[in-house]
This record gives C-alpha cells, sequence and structure tokens, in this order.
C-alpha cells in the first residue's frame, strides 16, 4: 500500500509467499511443486500490497510445479494464478456462469477487492 502499511490478512499472505522462497528450484520429483520465479514472486506481492480494501477472506495460497503460484478463494468462486512469468490469469464463477482469462495487475487486484463487496 502506498502508506506502507499493510493489513492482517494481507501480512499472513505476505509471509506465507516469502516462505515458498524455501521451496527447490528443482524438486526431487516430478510433480512436487517448486519455488515460484522471482517474476511470480513479485507478481503475487504487486497483487496482494494495493489492495485498498481493509479486510478480505483468506485465500488458500500454493505454489505450482511450474514456477507460478495459485490463490484461490472457493468460497467466493476465485481463483487467481500467477504464472512463472508473472502474468496474471483468473477463474470467477458467477451463478452459473464461468469466466476465465488472462488479466492485468489492475484487473486481478479489482477481482481480489470485490471479494469485500460480498
Amino acid at each position: 500500500m502506498s502508506d506502507n502499511t499493510t493489513t492482517e490478512w494481507q501480512s499472513k499472505i505476505l509471509r506465507e509467499l516469502a516462505e515458498f522462497l524455501s521451496l527447490p528450484e528443482k524438486p526431487p520429483e516430478e510433480w512436487s511443486v517448486r519455488r515460484p520465479t522471482a517474476s511470480a514472486y513479485r507478481a503475487a506481492v504487486d497483487l496482494i500490497t494495493e489492495i485498498k480494501a481493509a479486510d478480505l477472506p483468506l485465500p488458500m495460497v500454493a505454489p505450482d510445479r511450474d514456477g507460478g503460484i495459485q490463490f484461490e478463494w472457493k468460497q467466493r468462486g476465485l481463483e487467481i494464478g500467477i504464472l512463472p512469468t508473472g502474468s496474471y490469469e483468473y477463474l470467477r464463477l458467477k451463478g452459473t456462469e464461468t469466466e476465465e482469462g488472462p488479466a492485468g495487475l489492475y484487473t486481478a487486484r479489482e477481482l481480489v477487492a470485490s471479494l469485500a463487496e460480498n
């Protein structure tokens, strides 16, 4: 956030993201998750730190096998994926409809911030 303060939920997610940096770059098994790329990590931090909502539900956050990071708010029907390149993708359930595709940083932030309104 621009005033260098973070909310409790942001701090928790940022600590979790930092823990992913201790994962192996090349895991021993092909199916194992690996350390996120520097681009994916920066994109995840950028996504979380600039959201202005005071309190949001905590997502499930996980690294993937390719060096990306997944955020999932299952009860709210939203997933944000960060590719190893630092690009964003989203999947949103709206009733019986599904929206998905690439997203820019601004759109990804707006999707997450909209969870505060529900």
